[in-house]
């Protein structure tokens, strides 16, 4: 029998979801020279290479798709153990990473994160702006993406109606013809910007694009010409107002994206139930049908 190491495990699930020794280390905290004599043990002990090094970073090898599957098993037993065996608040305690767009992630911080952490003293919540694709692994993980597509080992659903509306500046003159709008060269599935061209019609112009609510709404304030924004964002910004453009907003069906590997977490259901509770009232939005 094979005796295996649980922090050597530990550093084969960290390169299996980051792809990369450094990245590994790094989320183990761990100096890299660590981390890959920790992989090196393992592979000699199992006599088999685990991951395949390439140009683009480690990718697994059929050898450590099998320990990787029986390492999440160990991780996933061992992290229900531990919720069994701490009192209710204590299960609370650790990280959870939340992802989306930066003026979404920036309304939750100012107006619905501090009630969250003050009930729970020992959560941490970890606010990264990235629009998808990106892997939503590591720790316990939620994202809030619009348009997203979920990858094989997460799980996605529908959470609100997200309203935008056309916004003008108060006082800088301003080509009515002229707009700054959402656009990311990156992202994957149905373009807003495609439906928001088709609302505006031929006669637009878009002098701006941008991937987040702050950069259009200066545009807007600058002049540059008006913007499509979230309605959370415009209607409380004192130097723009709405614009006839829009004769009703645009909604945008905003997903909830999860991995199964943490489904049943404490931390994690912890904070699936608050965005469930304050999600919709801090963006302006309604339930999704």
């Amino acid at each position: 029998m094979i005796d295996l190491d649980w922090n050597n495990l530990r550093v084969v699930l960290a390169v299996s979801r980051t792809g990369s020794l450094t990245a590994a280390a790094s989320h183990l905290h761990l100096d890299q020279t660590t981390a890959g004599r920790r992989l090196t043990v393992i592979e000699h002990h199992i006599g088999a290479r685990l991951f395949r090094r390439v140009k683009s970073g480690f990718v697994i090898t059929e050898a450590g798709s099998v320990v990787v599957a029986a390492a999440k098993a160990v991780e996933a037993r061992l992290e229900s153990m531990s919720e069994r065996l701490v009192p209710d608040e204590e299960a609370n305690e650790g990280i959870v990473r939340i992802l989306g767009n930066g003026w979404m992630l920036s309304e939750l911080a100012e107006h619905a994160l501090p009630k969250l952490l003050k009930q729970h003293p020992g959560l941490e919540i970890r606010i990264v702006n990235r629009l998808p694709p990106v892997p939503i692994y590591g720790e316990p993980t939620v994202a809030l993406w619009f348009d997203a597509t979920p990858r094989e080992l997460d799980q996605a659903r529908p959470i609100a109606q997200v309203p935008f509306a056309a916004y003008r500046a108060k006082n800088n003159p301003f080509d009515p013809q002229d707009w700054a709008i959402f656009q990311d060269d990156d992202a994957k599935g149905p373009s807003f910007a495609r439906v928001v061209k088709r609302r505006l019609g031929s006669d637009m112009r878009v002098r701006m694009t941008g991937t987040d609510a702050a950069q259009l709404a200066a545009a807007a304030r600058a002049g540059i010409g008006q913007a499509i924004l979230p309605v959370c964002i415009g209607d409380k910004d004192p130097e723009l107002v709405r614009s006839p453009a829009l004769d009703e907003p645009l909604m945008r069906l905003l997903h909830l994206h999860t991995s199964r590997e943490f489904e049943g977490r404490a931390r994690q259901n912890t904070v699936l139930n608050w965005l469930e509770d304050t999600l919709c009232d801090t963006l302006a939005a309604r339930p999704a049908d």
